[in-house]
């Protein structure tokens, strides 16, 4: 994010809730935790900032007295930016109506130049996966594991941030004849088109393409 960006002192610390946000808590499935984590980002904001955590976000919560952890989902920096423009910047934002019409629009755009075409409802949680994805992959070297039963949208949800990235997706083409060498040529041509030809890709392998666990 540029610095030009960042033209308040509130907006630096909703930048930075937000970033330990996806680089923490992200990771924790367990409610109790995640409650716990807000308790430390609160004590944080105060002792570091010296300035309330309730303060800096009670443009999202309905108060500054109100603030509670289900809030700090309102809170959204990304780079999408406008679909039919290529300037993106990573910035805040706060307007959920446009981002959702935004999101839409992208899964349009897709679905016109896609040979597999996604049937998506871009509901909260829905934008909120993609956005995370999105973030992740747009980082040098960036990955992430989606953890989630069959037909949850993990697939659906990389895909779509790829497109939002520009990116190119490569997927293995599992047959029942593939073998330990197909793997091999699908690892060249991958390398070759990241590191030759200095494409970036997204490499989206699901756990139904592991055709044999006890080879690598």
């Amino acid at each position: 994010m540029k610095s030009a960006q960042l033209d308040s002192s509130d907006k630096f610390i909703r930048l930075w809730v937000h970033e330990s946000y996806r680089i923490f808590a992200d990771r924790l499935i367990d409610l109790a935790d995640q409650d716990r984590f807000f308790e430390i980002m609160k004590n944080a904001t105060q002792d570091n900032f010296k300035c309330s955590l309730e303060k800096v976000m009670s443009h999202l919560s309905q108060g500054a007295r109100n603030l509670e952890s289900d809030h700090i989902r309102s809170l959204f920096f990304g780079d999408f930016g406008n679909p039919e423009s290529n300037i993106k910047a990573y910035d805040e934002i706060t307007d959920e109506i446009g981002l959702k019409s935004t999101m839409d629009t992208y899964l349009e755009e897709y679905n016109q130049v896609s040979t597999a075409p996604m049937s998506l409802v871009m509901f909260r949680f829905a934008i909120e996966h993609v956005s995370r994805v999105s973030r992740i992959i747009a980082q040098p070297g960036g990955n992430a594991l989606l953890i989630g039963v069959g037909g949850s949208g993990r697939s659906s949800a990389a895909k779509l941030a790829t497109f939002i990235q520009d990116y190119d997706c490569f997927q293995l083409e599992i047959t029942r004849t593939y073998s330990i060498n197909d793997w091999k040529d699908d690892m060249k041509k991958l390398l070759l088109r990241t590191g030759v030809e200095a494409k970036p890709t997204t490499f989206l392998f699901g756990d139904q393409q592991i055709k044999d666990e006890g080879q690598g």
